[in-house]
């Protein structure tokens, strides 16, 4: 989980610091078609617009980790993180479908244009928040 966090970091320019912030920056999956985003998310349209930072001012961390993995749940990645995993199996939309490792390997070939990039506004923001 370190080196996905770290490559992600990576991707987005943060600098990332110790273990507790690089899990700040964790977890994600659904069946990956379309753009079309469920009524139930917590941002409305994460997955077929780009959102601006300023609509996450009214998260707290543990709210942020949930959007920011909601956009992984909506591909299908199964989580190895217990309260992600119990959390997205409440969703009607959610299918675990990908294997942890391969689903961060391959991310970016399941993510849209909007997701990647709300990805990085969230991770950006976060990050933010915890001073990196």
């Amino acid at each position: 989980a370190g080196q996905f966090h770290n490559y992600i970091a990576r991707l987005v320019g943060l600098k990332v610091g110790n273990a507790a912030e690089i899990y700040l920056l964790t977890d994600g999956g659904d069946d990956g078609g379309g753009t079309e985003t469920p009524d139930d998310v917590i941002i409305p349209g994460i997955s077929s617009r780009y959102i601006d930072e300023s609509e996450l001012y009214n998260y707290d961390a543990g709210q942020l980790r949930l959007i920011r993995n909601e956009i992984f749940a909506l591909h299908g990645r199964i989580f190895k993180s217990q309260d992600l995993a119990d959390y997205f199996s409440q969703k009607s939309w959610y299918v675990p479908k990908y294997d942890p490792d391969e689903f961060d390997a391959h991310m970016f070939d399941y993510l849209n244009d909007y997701e990647a990039a709300n990805l990085k506004v969230i991770l950006n923001y976060e990050a933010a928040l915890a001073g990196n």
